[in-house]
């Protein structure tokens, strides 16, 4: 391997270098402490050999790691320049040889205002196997000055069917949020479109009402601050369209719903919205959208913030989230990014998740009419058990939570099944906690975990607990199957309580052997939605 210093220079952004070659090794960059200032492009000509440092900017990040894909790249960093006072977000660049330029990747940029990134990971698609690619990562200020570290890593080629085999994939598989464009199938497919006229949920209401009249698939939300006093009802069949995070959806109070879905085969992409707090409260009881008995639902390269329940699912509704970012839903005991209740089955896949009190948590369908019937909850009968599946996602940091609950939850209500796979996990207290169902937790990653107020970090748990002090009818843990997850910097892997036929790697806990219904691999396994918008199940 040769590595060898590159030049620096005053107009780039850049605060890691590291040059990869697709289908290699993961591979790590090492960090010198250097400021700079940016633009979108930058040549190497332009990059002097001056080394300075500043207490004032952002430092560079480290850990830079950059996982090769079969015709992608993922970066990931680690988070130390967050802690600085200065920091408003980073950015992500590519060398081009053939413009010999540093080019700008970071979503939602211009030529004239460089975009930023809130999470430290990213993902470029469209790469060519075999080739070698340069990146380039900075911690910056308002001033999009910051610290930065560069290296030059000469790798070996790869064949593609060996690459394969060197590790499994953890979280995304492609960029996430509302900032990625279209693609030009979708771009024709949206194009008969009614447009909304005003900045109002009465605006947008009155679209949608239009569209259904004209035959029109498709409404439209130009680039605004829409401010919803009231709920929008969407009607089946429609796609609600944006333009990336400058079309902002907020709500106007801490007691109201953005979106509310009335019919079959609705989707919501390229959207923000926002509740009412993105900061711990007690106090926001707002919702971004309500599915409920809806089928085949889709939200995805959306962002939502501020929410008390980001996406709720219930009443045997069916759909698919995919590509958002959902963060910072901080509502005291709720605060979830995606709730999944009463016999819905829903795909998340492919998401970024930070700063939520709960990433993504399930539940089934007690019955509040009945109440607390001789010291316990009943279920509602007739209702079918709930199913998920929570893949290819990353879950990061809930340090501005005040409770640092379980990131993936499921309720002693949720009696149903689920699936665990492929996922990354960071920077949390407590991972998976499994408090009733059945399923499987499999090639997952967990790292980096953190303790708070001396509490042990916790990857995996499963456990029976009540509801709220009451227990619930025929709720128990049971057949679950956790098998090859990998660990790094976490102080206790597993925790098992009270369930049944509990497998690790294959080997049955024993204090958990005991009769139970049912199989170690759910019954149900969804699959990804296609340009139909159908989300199926074998």
């Amino acid at each position: 391997m040769m590595k060898r210093e590159v030049a620096r220079g005053g107009r780039i952004e850049t605060a890691a270098l590291l040059a990869v070659l697709l289908l290699g090794l993961i591979v790590r960059a090492s960090a010198v402490g250097l400021q700079s200032s940016g633009l979108n492009a930058v040549t190497l000509a332009q990059i002097n050999t001056t080394s300075t440092s500043s207490t004032t900017v952002p430092p560079a990040p480290t850990g830079l790691r950059i996982v090769p894909g079969n015709g992608y790249a993922t970066l990931s960093w680690d988070r130390n320049a967050e802690t600085n006072p200065t920091f408003v977000g980073y950015q992500v660049f590519r060398w081009n040889n053939a413009t010999a330029r540093y080019v700008n990747l970071t979503p939602g940029g211009s030529t004239s205002q460089p975009g930023l990134l809130s999470t430290n990971r990213f993902i470029e698609q469209g790469l060519t196997n075999g080739q070698l690619y340069s990146y380039a990562v900075s911690a910056v200020d308002s001033s999009f000055k910051g610290g930065q570290a560069y290296a030059y890593v000469q790798l070996p080629l790869v064949p593609v069917q060996a690459a394969a085999a060197i590790a499994v994939t953890f979280g995304p598989r492609g960029p996430v949020g509302p900032s990625v464009p279209l693609d030009a199938t979708e771009q024709a497919a949206l194009s008969a479109r009614v447009t909304v006229q005003g900045h109002t949920a009465a605006a947008v209401q009155a679209a949608c009402n239009q569209a259904v009249q004209s035959g029109v698939p498709v409404v439209f939300l130009p680039a605004a601050t829409y401010l919803f006093e009231t709920t929008v009802r969407v009607p089946g069949g429609l796609t609600l369209l944006g333009e990336g995070t400058t079309t902002l959806c907020r709500t106007a109070t801490a007691s109201s719903t953005l979106f509310s879905v009335l019919g079959d085969h609705v989707r919501f992409t390229r959207l923000k919205l926002q509740g009412a707090s993105t900061t711990w409260s007690t106090t926001n009881n707002t919702f971004g959208i309500r599915i409920s008995d809806k089928q085949n639902v889709r939200v995805d390269h959306c962002e939502l913030l501020g929410f008390s329940y980001g996406l709720l699912f219930s009443d045997q509704a069916t759909g698919q989230v995919d590509h958002c970012w959902i963060h910072h839903n901080l509502r005291a005991g709720l605060g979830y990014g995606v709730m999944i209740a009463s016999g819905a089955y829903v795909l998340v896949i492919d998401n970024e998740f930070s700063q939520n009190c709960i990433s993504m948590a399930s539940s089934g369908a007690i019955d509040t009419t009945l109440g607390v019937v001789g010291g316990i909850y009943y279920l509602r009968a007739g209702v079918r058990p709930t199913h998920w599946e929570f893949r290819y996602n990353h879950v990061q940091g809930d340090d501005q939570s005040a409770e640092h609950l379980w990131a993936v939850d499921s309720h002693p209500s949720m009696g149903g099944s689920f699936a665990v796979t492929n996922n990354l996990f960071e920077g949390l207290l407590y991972g998976v906690g499994i408090r009733d169902g059945w399923g499987v937790i499999r090639d997952n990653q967990f790292r980096n975990f953190v303790w708070f107020n001396h509490a042990t970090p916790v990857a995996i748990r499963i456990w029976l607990t009540t509801q709220n002090g009451i227990p619930v009818q025929n709720a128990m843990p049971h057949n679950v199957q956790v098998q090859t997850n990998s660990f790094a910097s976490v102080a206790q892997k597993y925790f098992v309580g009270q369930a049944r036929n509990v497998a690790l790697d294959g080997a049955l806990v024993p204090q958990t052997t005991g009769p139970s219904p049912g199989q170690l691999t759910p019954s149900i396994s969804l699959q990804e939605m296609g340009a139909d918008g159908i989300l199926v199940w074998r």
